[in-house]
């Protein structure tokens, strides 16, 4: 059912399994590790992510005592780094991509080594190291079906692709390929309504913001793109996605010079990483720091400016190229730095 992306049917499933399980019925060790890995993977859509990393751990330390499955340990490397990276714990992610590697390098199955390949992109891009992102998926050309046999990782390899992209500034590449994302999303979701196209939307609208074009289009559609958040996540405050949107829409207002309702919109995001992350080392947040920073410098609030700089200072680091950015913005504007 994964492989259709019907989430429903496949949970029915589950949930037939587990009644069997509960019910007495015995099944082999190997359908046991997927049984738990499939369980991981249902629970990052209420989204309960330390649930997801307990079930998938479970499957992995099953299958760790199975001769062979390398490359159904593969799949379960990755859904942890995926997982590990939901929670801002990058080098735990990054620990987990390397351990995958190893079998990646031997792995013959295009879904998993894509899929692996995707989550490194993603672990890659909260890291900030956007070229390094962008050469792993390269990787991806070494499976010319991967679009025919597998449309879902390959819409993940493209949204990766697209973020990068975006952050790199390149974004007539950005375009093109956000088009791609759009175009191959519409051919294999058809009539379904996937939360795909929501993570999309929020990416369009963040590139035409950096262009400066249909800014109040971008309003909208990213009010549009909340609402779905929040009823697909149960809840307004539940997701790293949640919180990006709400930055994505204080951008816009920025833009508008709607100074009251970006800062609105900044904190808001930010009060979800504070709920959401362990960790707070991921580009996402450096980004919204730097525009917190800037937004206290427009409506002449020391106190913000003073508050986000430190934060990123202590959460970044001083050599930081945002904190750079900061730190020379509030140069050329002749303000004081903290001590």
């Amino acid at each position: 059912m994964g492989g259709v992306r019907d989430f429903e049917a496949a949970r029915l499933c589950l949930e037939d399994i587990e009644h069997d399980l509960k019910a007495g019925h015995k099944i082999p060790l190997y359908y046991q590790a997927l049984y738990n890995m499939n369980k991981g993977f249902f629970e990052t859509t209420h989204p309960n992510v330390e649930r997801a990393i307990y079930y998938m751990q479970r499957g992995l330390s099953i299958l760790n005592n199975l001769k062979g499955y390398n490359e159904e340990r593969l799949r379960a490397l990755t859904n942890l780094a995926q997982y590990y990276s939901y929670l801002g714990k990058t080098s735990m992610a990054e620990t987990l991509i390397k351990k995958g590697e190893k079998i990646f390098e031997t792995s013959k199955s295009e879904l998993f080594n894509c899929f692996f390949l995707s989550m490194w992109s993603r672990v890659l891009n909260d890291q900030g190291r956007f070229e390094d992102s962008l050469n792993v998926l390269k990787n991806v050309s070494l499976y010319p079906t991967l679009s025919i046999n597998y449309p879902p990782i390959e819409l993940s390899v493209l949204y990766q692709k697209a973020k990068a992209l975006i952050q790199l500034n390149r974004l007539e590449d950005a375009h093109k390929t956000l088009t791609e994302c759009e175009e191959k999303a519409k051919v294999f979701y058809q009539t379904r309504k996937d939360i795909y196209f929501a993570h999309v939307s929020v990416l369009k609208n963040l590139l035409l913001i950096q262009k400066n074009k249909g800014i109040q289009e971008s309003v909208k559609n990213l009010k549009s793109v909340l609402q779905i958040y929040k009823d697909f996540f149960h809840g307004d405050d539940k997701h790293g996605a949640q919180a990006r949107a709400h930055f994505a829409l204080g951008k816009a207002y920025t833009n508008q010079k709607n100074y009251k309702k970006a800062l609105e919109e900044y904190l808001f995001s930010d009060v979800i990483y504070n709920k959401i992350l362990k960790e707070k080392k991921i580009d996402d947040v450096s980004e919204l720091y730097k525009e917190l920073t800037f937004l206290g410098t427009k409506i002449k609030d020391e106190s913000l400016v003073h508050k986000y700089l430190i934060a990123h200072i202590e959460t970044f680091g001083v050599d930081h190229p945002r904190t750079e950015q900061i730190l020379t913005h509030l140069d050329q504007l002749g303000l004081a730095v903290p001590n």
